[in-house]
């Protein structure tokens, strides 16, 4: 007799958990296809236009009134990184175009881009090319 009452209970378990992972399943399908929050676009577009200027969370906050961490969040899941990543990586791109077609100096360049450290410049450049500046500059014969 014992055997019918686990079949039942197995049965519920069963039944209990094939609407759990469908519901986290149709959770996550919603998150993917939900249009962006509509201050993402904004604030991306900000960060492009004054990709020179130090920016900080707290300042987008108040700039966008938006709490920092959920600003933070939202972009990260839409863009893929976080602002200040998606600042860094305009910069470097711009620092990227100076190194290749003029003769202004590392230092030089890092300050028009918005670095306010050359090392840090340095730094950040060698993480995404996997080389220094000048040695990118090297490759391109400027």
């Amino acid at each position: 007799m014992n055997y019918i009452v686990d079949l039942k209970v197995a049965a519920l378990i069963t039944e209990l958990m094939t609407k759990c992972l469908v519901s986290a399943y149709d959770n996550q399908r919603s998150l993917i296809s939900k249009e962006p929050p509509a201050f993402i676009p904004k604030v991306k577009e900000y960060l492009i236009e004054h990709y020179r200027d130090p920016i900080t969370l707290d300042f987008l906050e108040k700039k966008f009134f938006i709490n920092k961490f959920y600003l933070q969040k939202q972009f990260l899941l839409c863009i893929g990184s976080t602002p200040c990543d998606f600042q860094r990586s305009i910069r470097l791109t711009k620092a990227k175009e100076h190194l290749r077609v003029t003769n202004y100096s590392i230092g030089d360049i890092a300050n028009m881009v918005g670095f306010e450290s050359v090392s840090y410049f340095i730094t950040c450049f060698k993480k995404m090319e996997a080389k220094t500046p000048l040695q990118y500059r090297l490759e391109w014969n400027i």
